[in-house]
Formats: C-alpha cells, structure tokens, sequence
C-alpha cells in the first residue's frame, strides 16, 4: 500500500504530515541560584523510512538541517565558552537518524519575568515545515517509546530513556495475538535472541547483562530461562536507542497487534513501594 500510494502520489501531503521531523527536550530549572547552570538537551529524529518512498532512500534524507535554541528564558544566558553553538548545521539527516544538540545555560539573577515556556528549540529543512518545540513547566524529561507495540516483523523504531544513576531498567516483552518463534531485539549495535517460542500471552523480562525470566499466561510465577539467551542487554539511562524487532515466523502483513516491549525502572517501583508503606519521601 505504501509503494502504491507513492507510484500514484496517493495522500503524500498526510504522509509528509505524519513523517515531520520530531524534536524531544530535556531540561531542568528546579531549584537553580544565580551561577548554577541549568542543562538543556534536545534529540531531533527523521522518522521517514524508504517503505513510505517507494524503496528510495534518497527521499527519506532531510538536507540542510538547523536545529536551534530559539528561546532562552529569562534570567538565563547562554555563555560562550564551553558551549554548543546556538544554531547546529548539518548537510543530512538520514531516514530513522537522529541528531543530538546540549546547550548549558547559566542563571544570572533572581526576577519576576522568567517562564520555563520561554524556552524554544526549532528544527528546519529543505522542503519540510519548520518545527518549534517548547518548554512545559519546570522540569521535562525526553523519554519516549518507552513502552512499544510491535506490529510486524522487521519493524524498527526509535526509544529514548530518561532516568537517573539510581535507574535499574529491564525489558518486558509480551505476545498479544499469537506464539513468536526466537524474537530477537537489536539495540542500536547490541543483539538479544530467545532461543524458544514466546506463547500469546506469556510474558519475557530481559534484564542487563545475561539474564531473563518468563512469565508464563495463566501462571504467577517466574522461570529463569537464562539459559535461552544468546547476545548481551544494556540499558543506559539518558539515552537514544534505535530498536529493531525480528523473528522466525512468517511476515505479518496485516500489521495487527504483534507484540507488546515495555521498558520498566526498577528503581521507581521500589520506590514506590516504599512510599505505600510509609518509608519512603512524598
């Protein structure tokens, strides 16, 4: 349907609508005193992919891309020294390509006139419509995808995850419609094969390093079926992984539900546990 919709010209303006670039901020100004810096990341991904453009991969390219801090709050300066410029120029941006961009602003002074929402961060390029992203409140973190259906084979995507030091993610990955036979997950340059058939239903937890339990439908309790794994899982916190899902069945060509990936913080569920008893800091 996507290379007949690009032969004929069929619906490209949704398309080019849907496939605009996305920009994702992080920032942090709680609790800043004049000379404290306040760190500000942005992630700009092109989304496209040559399946949208009939197989070309030329077209899924954004050109002359500038990714810009556009608004500084005020209060806030941008010091030259030891800084990302400004505006960030880069010839191409390829289909499913992020680029990444820190600018530390440092506090000046206490006022009345500063907003978190008057920080901005604009991306543009040749031909697509320039996109302006701002702040929301005082903190925002950039994660995304963190939780992720999976539709067919061969599919790929982009996860981005926040967290802290203290993070301890792992990887839930769970069938929805029917058995997966070997599912394999790359991450970025990293690869992970269940050497066995994950049943509708049952439930995988890969954790960092070597290590991984089913949870099997219908049943409460877990196996360690480490002994199933071929590869090695890192999960680093604050950052931009690509994703690609694949396994032994056929191709699922009618794109329903396949499977369900969920990244999952240790961390936070213990620390909320902890509040529920009464031991932990609201």
């Amino acid at each position: 349907l996507r290379w007949l919709g690009h032969r004929y010209q069929i619906g490209m303006p949704v398309v080019k609508q849907i496939l605009k670039p996305r920009l994702y901020l992080e920032y942090d100004f709680r609790n800043k005193a004049p000379g404290d810096y306040a760190t500000v990341s942005a992630t700009l991904y092109n989304p496209r992919n040559k399946s949208w453009f009939g197989g070309n991969e030329d077209e899924t390219t954004l050109k002359n891309v500038e990714l810009e801090l556009s608004g500084i709050p005020d209060d806030y300066v941008l010091p030259p020294e030891a800084n990302s410029p400004r505006v960030l120029h880069i010839e191409n941006l390829g289909g499913e390509e992020v680029i990444e961009a820190t600018w530390w602003l440092q506090k000046e002074k206490e006022s009345d006139s500063f907003s978190p929402k008057q920080l901005q961060v604009a991306a543009q390029a040749d031909g697509v419509e320039k996109t302006v992203q701002s702040a929301e409140g005082m903190q925002q973190s950039r994660s995304m995808n963190t939780e992720h259906t999976v539709s067919r084979t061969g599919e790929r995507w982009l996860m981005i995850t926040s967290g802290s030091r203290k993070s301890q993610f792992h990887l839930e990955l769970q069938s929805l419609r029917r058995p997966v036979s070997y599912p394999r997950l790359t991450i970025n340059d990293q690869e992970i094969v269940y050497r066995d058939s994950l049943g509708r239903g049952d439930k995988l937890r890969l954790y960092p390093g070597v290590k991984a339990t089913l949870l099997t439908s219908g049943e409460n309790r877990e196996i360690d079926v480490t002994n199933r794994l071929d590869g090695f899982l890192n999960l680093p916190a604050n950052a931009v992984l690509t994703v690609t899902y694949d396994d032994r069945d056929e191709p699922n060509f009618w794109l329903a539900p396949l499977l369900r990936l969920k990244l999952v913080d240790s961390s936070e569920i213990q620390q909320t546990d902890k509040q529920r008893q009464g031991g932990g800091d609201f």
